[in-house]
């Protein structure tokens, strides 16, 4: 679709248009944008899936800005690698960091006819100014690819804090009833080495144990997991659902790190013994012979529903990962008000 060339205004008309006719009407419903919204020109709830049927809790906000061809300053600042988004406001930028949903800032090239972008959070800027350039890579291109990951990420509601049981949570999202999907194999091992990190781990020993690693030492803080099969997911005669039973694991530890099952031996597993436990993170959902076997050896399984729980329930350790977290399972959280 070719634009045609315009003052300011049009341009703006124009390319606004061009983003609702190749992305809004394929990939979300459009929201109405609040009066309390500050520098932002459209906001999309996503479709769970390419049918166009399904509205997700996925809400996304976009500012947007342009970069004519043909003008004195196009080439400085439309170049074959970046572009860049001129004269941004430092109040707008503390805004969208503040915001509680992704906000991405994007600047359309007429030269290109394509659109860029750059997650909000990742804006670096002098905050002595009041206004600043902001550089985008070319790399980040608005296209399928982006909105079908998009709808993937984790759902996002602008609302007060969620909590549970008064602990903040990182999204409005039931930690016990909700579960990741299989990680990649590079995330998933530091994702489990920062958990780690966050209940104070003393590592005193590394190694490798088939395709995955063995870590020994000693955790200060007490990792708290559930048991999956005990949590009730159905109400009976009362809003009461059993939150199931819960291992806290301390102390003198054998860790072992299972970013792949398919390729993990776990025939090479010691049996714990002494005063030393054994925990083995799995990048998996739960399966009942996996638990069995494990608990036989005196092991205690944690796989990505496990996990889960912890990672809702650790706000900044979420937000490190919540671009490279997909989901398999969200459930709301059920609350008594």
């Amino acid at each position: 679709m070719s634009l045609p060339m315009s003052g300011s205004v049009l341009f703006e008309s124009d390319y606004i248009h061009e983003f609702n006719f190749r992305f809004t009407k394929n990939y979300g419903l459009e929201l109405d944008i609040p009066k309390d919204f500050i520098g932002i020109d459209k906001g999309l709830v996503l479709y769970t899936d390419e049918t166009r049927g399904p509205i997700g809790q996925r809400k996304i906000w976009f500012q947007f800005k342009g970069i004519q061809s043909g003008r004195k300053t196009s080439d400085k600042n439309d170049t074959t690698d970046f572009i860049n988004a001129v004269n941004i406001s430092i109040e707008h930028i503390n805004y969208w960091n503040s915001f509680g949903e992704p906000v991405y800032l994007v600047v359309y090239s007429e030269k290109d006819r394509e659109f860029y972008y750059i997650d909000c959070e990742k804006i670096q800027y002098e905050s002595t100014k009041e206004q600043v350039n902001i550089k985008i890579s070319k790399e980040n291109i608005i296209n399928e690819v982006f909105f079908v990951n998009q709808r993937e990420l984790t759902p996002s509601i602008r609302t007060d804090i969620a909590t549970y049981k008064g602990r903040a949570l990182a999204i409005n999202s039931d930690p016990l009833r909700s579960s990741i999907s299989k990680l990649n194999e590079s995330v998933y091992i530091r994702l489990i080495t920062r958990l780690l990190q966050c209940h104070n781990f003393i590592e005193s020993e590394k190694s490798i144990c088939s395709s995955g690693e063995v870590r020994s030492g000693v955790l200060l803080d007490s990792l708290e997991t559930p048991i999956y099969w005990t949590i009730s997911y159905g109400f009976s005669d009362s809003i009461f659902r059993d939150n199931g039973e819960f291992d806290n694991t301390s102390g003198k530890l054998r860790i072992y790190i299972v970013p792949n099952v398919d390729t993990f031996d776990f025939e090479e597993l010691q049996n714990s013994q002494g005063d030393q436990k054994s925990i083995l993170f799995y990048n998996d959902e739960e399966t009942d012979s996996l638990f069995g076997s494990l608990r036989n050896i005196n092991i205690l399984p944690i796989s990505n529903h496990s996990l889960t729980y912890n990672l809702i329930l650790s706000p900044l350790l979420f937000n490190e990962f919540k671009n490279e977290v997909k989901w398999s399972n969200l459930n709301p959280l059920i609350s008594a008000s």
